[in-house]
């Protein structure tokens, strides 16, 4: 934190706490935490996740669109040559050049797959999105309380199959209880 002294207001100087003026009389309360808190918080710029950074920079690298690129809905992101990916891009921007491990760190940001090819992998976030950068703030690391949700598929019943013998005595030990 930084205090200096910026200008006087009547008998009151003002200090700037980061580019935020308050006058002295602040500085004296009580509330001294509070007021830095608050400042530092007004002047906090949202930061993006390093990984989350670096993967859409690599998806705007035109010499990786044969490997990686993004999809035709701006939502998700496709790696069409595991392999080159693993030997031309990956040790590039990580320490490791195992899809694992980058594909660890995709679940761990909140990715999730998507179906595709075999031969392919494709990655959503609902914040991850071609067209809107400022929601890549969003993305954090770990926290599933921040991140978004999969989709749920509805899951089918499953169906007991039972023989007509097996329905007559049910029905029977259910007129017995009656």
């Amino acid at each position: 934190m930084c205090i200096r002294d910026r200008s006087t207001w009547g008998n009151m100087h003002l200090f700037a706490f980061d580019n935020i003026e308050l006058p002295i009389t602040h500085l004296m309360s009580d509330r001294l935490e509070e007021v830095t808190a608050k400042a530092k918080a007004e002047n906090k710029r949202a930061k993006v996740a390093h990984f989350v950074s670096k993967l859409w920079i690599i998806l705007k690298r035109p010499e990786f669109c044969e490997v990686i690129s993004w999809r035709e809905d701006e939502t998700s992101f496709l790696i069409k040559d595991i392999p080159s990916f693993c030997q031309k891009v990956l040790p590039q921007y990580f320490k490791s050049t195992n899809i694992r491990s980058f594909i660890r760190q995709l679940n761990m940001h909140g990715f999730y797959k998507v179906e595709t090819k075999l031969s392919e992998l494709c990655f959503t976030n609902n914040y991850f999105i071609r067209s809107d950068p400022s929601k890549l703030t969003l993305i954090k690391r770990g926290g599933k309380e921040t991140q978004p949700t999969k989709p749920e598929i509805p899951k089918k019943k499953k169906e007991i199959m039972i023989t007509p013998q097996e329905h007559n005595l049910l029905l029977k030990r259910e007129l017995a209880i009656l």
